[in-house]
């Protein structure tokens, strides 16, 4: 069975609660982001695409605590990295990277879907 992030981006002061992406990964390999609108679809595959993977390393992991949180490192205000998961990496490990990375923005509202 596919695991997929479903990635709901929030409300704003100026705009309304976005359009869900699905983000899954293909039996080959292959990141695959389903929306139904077409402005969103560009937003998320941009994001991914162009914020989040980092060319050379893949998509950042970054640290949890024990109450399952993303760590910050108080002495730069940024949150930890533990390492980065590429593509090739088994499919819920890219999925959570990415994960990590949409969680970190607090743009979206996240939940996985089996």
């Amino acid at each position: 069975m596919t695991t997929i992030l479903r990635a709901v981006p929030k409300a704003g002061e100026d705009y309304p609660q976005g359009i869900a992406s699905e983000i899954s990964i293909t039996a080959d390999g292959q990141l695959q982001v389903k929306c139904d609108d077409d402005e969103t679809y560009e937003w998320m595959t941009t994001l991914l695409a162009e914020s989040l993977f980092v060319e050379g390393h893949g998509f950042p992991s970054l640290k949890r605590g024990p109450d399952g949180k993303l760590v910050k490192d108080p002495a730069i205000r940024r949150y930890k990295l533990e390492g980065y998961v590429d593509l090739a990496q088994p499919p819920q490990q890219v999925l959570q990277a990415i994960r990590d990375g949409l969680e970190a923005s607090d743009r979206f509202e996240l939940s996985w879907v089996n």
